[in-house]
């Protein structure tokens, strides 16, 4: 089945890798970046189209878009966070008989601070055949607000991207957080810094507006994509891992990549984490500062407990349908029921294989 696959495909990022994922379980895939509409123009420009959506590179994106369709013309149309798209594109999507299918990893409805672009993605909702969320509240609010088929597909790491290092590798720092400054992470990070726990940072704009915390055993830089991002799990001993409340998150998406990875998760307590992990001995987590720091003064006198929980956790990741491969046949196979015996399939044969490819059989 063909299938144009619309998104920011940027080299390390999620949507390239479920792309490229969707590729591996059957689907003949076409990639249309979004990417350089985002980016065209100088700073302003890009600013103004991020928060009103409008404009004559928006207007080219949804004509290429069509054009694209019409040349292409598959049978399955992916979106993949659609900032730019307008709601009468996909409505002609559909009038001509493609299966429409939006997928947003963030919260339309519940933003962070500063976060803009789901103008168009808030109104486009009731056009898509089926919505895919990763957040159990976003069943409800896009049934609000008029979606029809809603499909709930949790969070996931990518095997070709999150895999364990190779043997011999030791971590070089004890804890590390890798991600964004938001809500009370800053004070977090610094608090277990105070209680003399060295913390290693990484992450967009940590040094431009937080710069003050660096030093007594925090250290901060900047962010880490792809490549750098799988090896700056694999040098700390344990990776934070926050939940994003703002969002109505569960769990955090690092967390099935700092565990893919094979390093110890330390993630912040939920339902969702805990039926995910085996608390205590697939991953550990806290509450709040104290039982963090606890933690890791625990794994830090203990480094072989550290190593064991690791490597339970990275089996746990590989082997219960983490992995993108299987989470996106099983949303999938939600809305086309007759392909997905073959897709599950699919999902699992690419998984074993990448499994043992890494040294996990």
């Amino acid at each position: 089945m063909k299938l144009l696959y619309v998104g920011d495909l940027t080299p390390g990022g999620t949507g390239l890798q479920r792309l490229q994922a969707l590729e591996r379980i059957g689907f003949e895939v076409r990639g249309m970046d979004t990417a350089p509409c985002a980016t065209a123009g100088g700073w302003a420009a890009v600013r103004l189209r991020a928060r009103l959506q409008l404009g004559p590179v928006v207007a080219g994106l949804n004509r290429d878009l069509l054009a694209q369709a019409a040349a292409f013309d598959p049978g399955l149309v992916w979106f993949d966070k659609p900032t730019f798209v307008y709601p009468e594109t996909i409505r002609r999507l559909r009038h001509a008989g493609r299966t429409t299918v939006n997928y947003v990893i963030d919260n339309p409805f519940h933003l962070l601070p500063r976060e803009t672009g789901m103008r168009l993605i808030r109104r486009s909702i009731p056009e898509f055949a089926v919505n895919i969320v990763p957040r159990p509240s976003g069943l409800e609010d896009y049934r609000a607000r008029g979606a029809g088929t809603v499909v709930l597909m949790p969070l996931a790491f990518d095997p070709w991207t999150h895999y364990p290092p190779p043997a011999g590798l030791e971590p070089s720092v004890p804890l590390a957080y890798i991600g964004s400054p938001y809500g009370g992470r800053p004070s977090f990070v610094a608090g277990l810094a105070a209680r003399g726990l060295p913390v290693s940072v990484r992450g967009a704009l940590w040094r431009e507006r937080h710069a003050g915390l660096a030093g007594g055993g925090l250290r901060l830089a900047g962010p880490v994509y792809g490549d750098a991002y799988r090896e700056a799990i694999w040098s700390a001993g344990a990776c934070l891992a926050f939940i994003t409340h703002a969002h109505r998150d569960v769990t955090a998406h690092k967390s099935f990549e700092i565990a893919g990875c094979g390093t110890l998760l330390l993630a912040e307590r939920s339902d969702a984490h805990r039926a995910a992990f085996e608390e205590g001995s697939e991953a550990l987590f806290f509450d709040g500062v104290e039982e963090a720091a606890a933690h890791a003064g625990w794994l830090a006198r203990n480094p072989a407990a550290r190593a064991a929980i690791a490597r339970a956790g990275c089996r746990r990741a590989w082997r219960s349908g983490y992995a993108n491969e299987e989470r996106l046949a099983a949303a999938i196979a939600e809305f086309l029921p007759e392909r997905g015996s073959a897709l599950r399939t699919a999902a699992a044969r690419a998984v074993a294989a990448r499994r043992a490819a890494v040294g996990l059989d």
